[in-house]
């Protein structure tokens, strides 16, 4: 048997190429340069030409081919360029434009997002459609028109089923929860310049930087300033003056935009909920930006990994400190853990998530992800195997290893996690839980309290 591979010879808009076994049509259209659009096509990763935007035409045939998954023939002839192909994929990126507001931790809109590039290469310059924005409206925490009257000082007392961000005083709200979130968001990006430095080296580190900042974060800041900042307030970034010569020794400045002020105590309890809702914003914005850069440059595994690695070594247990300075949420049980999460600055409630909490038993809590954005993105994608991959690769171990903080022996059970069989299923479902001496997982401990000085 001779070892030649087998070749046809096909025609794509008009050029004469070749084909080897197990080629698709898109492999000999990107061999040779001929631009077919995708989405849901991603190296190392099996084709299920779920996008349908590589659709093409062959000569003989009324119908449409999925180039990712369409083998050459001998004599085949292609087109990939028709007016019937371009309003197809019109169509096909209206409504994705149409559905989710398109904010997840590895493509947002900036010059890196091939949705963003779709439109602008099909020529879409409105959606005629209706915008669905998937929300459950079951998360309670940012209603700013209801006031409870509690007045916290802070979260150390008894876990609040119904908690909202208003029942918080307005001097705890300027005093402690903007200040707390605003060093949540700078231990994130601290964490990740770390660990990209480590991994790459610093000159590569303030590459990607500085890149984030000013590819993926800067063009939102006026979008967010005036969304989540009351009128007249103003922001200077001190990033601008930095020269492009002193930036691979100088790094981002981040703080400022929802960075507490002296006069935010003056503010109204409304537009305090409002500002410390923009500065969760703000963080996933600047997570995103970093997360993207690491995905473009390395992929979506080296993504994942530096994720996990930076989440599990870095920014749990330096969160759980804060929280403690600034919330007072101390101690072991579940419900503690409960409140933690109610507070947590990336998985507040707004354009992302939208969450609900409840403790059926004095030891068991359950948290729900009603929404969630990665969830929205990846399916309306068409890609629910990277989903999958996303989800089951990073979540339970973060949940795993955050609880072991509050408890040796608090246990975490998984109730529903995606792939989804169904659009209108809960994204993901958890169980907290303390484990029982006869659990074989079991580990004898004993807490005491700290010395009080």
């Amino acid at each position: 048997m001779s070892d030649t591979p087998e070749v046809k010879t096909l025609v794509i808009d008009g050029q004469e190429v070749s084909a080897t076994r197990g080629q698709t049509i898109l492999d000999v259209a990107q061999e040779n340069e001929i631009n077919i659009p995708t989405l849901c096509h991603l190296e190392g990763l099996a084709d299920v030409g779920a996008c349908r935007l590589c659709l093409v035409e062959i000569e003989g045939s009324s119908k449409l081919f999925p180039a990712c998954t369409t083998r050459p023939q001998e004599g085949m002839v292609v087109h990939t360029d028709t007016e019937r192909l371009r309003r197809y994929r019109r169509t096909i990126v209206e409504f994705l434009a149409s559905e989710g507001n398109h904010q997840c931790a590895v493509c947002i809109v900036n010059n890196h997002c091939e949705l963003q590039n779709l439109a602008y290469e099909t020529s879409l310059t409105h959606v005629r459609v209706p915008y669905l924005y998937p929300k459950k409206d079951l998360d309670i925490r940012y209603q700013r028109d209801v006031d409870s009257g509690a007045e916290l000082a802070d979260y150390s007392g008894p876990w609040r089923p119904d908690l909202r961000y208003t029942d918080f005083s307005k001097d705890a709200l300027a005093t402690k929860v903007i200040p707390w979130s605003d060093e949540y968001m700078q231990l994130c990006v601290d964490g990740w310049a770390a660990e990209i430095a480590q991994r790459y080296g610093a000159d590569t580190a303030a590459e990607i930087e500085w890149t984030a900042w000013n590819d993926q974060i800067v063009p939102e800041l006026e979008r967010m300033r005036s969304e989540f900042l009351p009128d007249g307030t103003v922001y200077d970034d001190p990033n601008e003056h930095v020269p492009e010569s002193e930036r691979a020794s100088t790094r981002v400045i981040y703080r400022g935009l929802f960075s507490p002020r002296p006069n935010l105590v003056d503010l109204s309890k409304q537009q305090l909920v409002t500002w410390l809702l923009g500065g969760h914003e703000y963080l996933l914005q600047c997570i995103e930006a970093w997360a993207t850069q690491i995905t473009v440059r390395y992929g979506l595994d080296v993504m994942f990994d530096i994720q996990y690695t930076l989440w599990g070594n870095v920014v749990l247990p330096g969160v759980k400190k804060l929280k403690e300075r600034y919330l007072g949420i101390t101690g072991s049980t579940v419900a503690d853990w409960m409140k933690d999460l109610q507070m947590d600055a990336t998985s507040m409630p707004g354009k992302a998530f939208d969450m609900s909490f409840e403790m059926p038993e004095p030891d068991v809590g359950i948290m729900t992800f009603n929404r969630c954005v990665a969830v929205d993105q990846w399916e309306a994608m068409g890609r629910p195997d990277i989903l999958e991959k996303n989800c089951h690769s990073t979540c339970p171990k973060s949940m795993i290893v955050t609880t072991k903080m509050y408890h040796p022996n608090m246990k975490v059970d998984i109730l529903a996690i995606p792939p989804r069989r169904d659009p209108d299923d809960v994204c993901c479902k958890w169980r907290f839980s303390m484990r029982t001496e006869d659990d074989p997982e079991y580990v004898p401990v004993q807490f005491t309290e700290k010395p009080r000085s």
